[in-house]
Parts: structure tokens; sequence; C-alpha cells
């Protein structure tokens, strides 16, 4: 019988727990001034939540420490860029569309 493959979580949380990663991550909302850098880039001031891997760890373990390969991101734009989506996400984009004649303002690209 085959075992169940680990989730990306379960694979890679001990790397999230380690001091290095813990250094970088406090360096990178230094660097972002605590704000979301998709949000900033478009004029809006949301408060930073997520350091993003740009390049997943599991795709390229050599970036998982390099600042460059980072993104602070809001809790929002986190889940959209995974491709998570809240009934307040889903609601918003909805309103968006109605309010902007059928075409949303929302641009989830760098």
């Amino acid at each position: 019988m085959k075992e169940k493959d680990e989730t990306y979580h379960e694979k890679y949380d001990w790397f999230y727990q380690t001091a290095e990663w813990r250094r970088l991550r406090a360096e990178k909302f230094t660097a972002a001034n605590g704000l979301c850098e998709r949000c900033y880039k478009k004029g809006r001031i949301c408060k930073g939540a997520e350091v993003h891997h740009k390049v997943p760890i599991d795709k390229n373990w050599d970036l998982r420490l390099d600042i460059d390969n980072l993104i602070l991101l809001c809790s929002e734009c986190h889940n959209r860029q995974h491709g998570r989506v809240s009934p307040l996400q889903r609601f918003n984009k909805f309103w968006e569309e109605i309010t902007n004649g059928g075409t949303s303002a929302d641009d989830s690209s760098e």
C-alpha cells in the first residue's frame, strides 16, 4: 500500500521554524516597511502579513534564503497568489465587476 504524499507544509514546516528563516522574514518585513508590496505598487496602503517565495522552495531550494525571491503580501494577496479565495474575496470581486461595468479592477501580477 502506497503511503500518502506529504503536503507542502508537512514537508517544509521545519524550514519555516529555523532561526535563519525567521531572521530573513523579519528583514523582509523591515525592508518593505511592513506593507503589502503588491498593494503598495497599486497605490494602496495595506499591512503585510505573509512573506511569500516568488519561486517556491520546492521548485528551487537554492532560492529559499534569497531576499530577492521574497515579497511581503497581505493575507488577501497571498491567498489570491495561491488560488485560495474567501467568500469575502468572491463578493468583493463580484461587487467590483458590477461597479466597474462588468470588468474586475483586480490584477494579481507584480
